[in-house]
């Protein structure tokens, strides 16, 4: 409730129903893509879940030891799946802050 004593929606968050099968195959099926390494950010770009809800995923996901969670240099959490790893990349494109970065712009750019 607002100081008025009026309910307010905003204070709220409205998730989605999700089909949790179908959302831990998207994350795997995107970890894939970027070589076993991903943010919730690439996550909720790529699949129709919102950032939160990827996060938490993700999380649930690492604490059943599917993937190991790690800090990258700019502070951005990643989420990283061994068993989808591939050979390095070029200089650049294996760097999750910066897929974090062009993937939030993707996503603010088409909102």
């Amino acid at each position: 409730m607002s100081s008025s004593g009026l309910f307010d929606a905003r204070q709220i968050a409205i998730i989605p129903p999700v089909n949790v099968k179908q959302a831990e195959f998207e994350i795997l099926r995107s970890a894939r893509k970027h070589g076993g390494r991903v943010t919730a950010t690439e996550v909720a770009v790529e699949t129709a879940l919102p950032i939160a809800m990827a996060q938490e995923m993700l999380e649930a996901l690492s604490r059943r030891g599917a993937c190991q969670m790690s800090i990258a240099e700019a502070g951005i959490v990643v989420f990283e799946f061994p068993e989808l790893e591939r050979p390095a990349e070029p200089p650049g494109e294996s760097d999750p802050a910066e897929r974090a970065r062009r993937a939030a712009a993707q996503q603010h750019t088409t909102s």
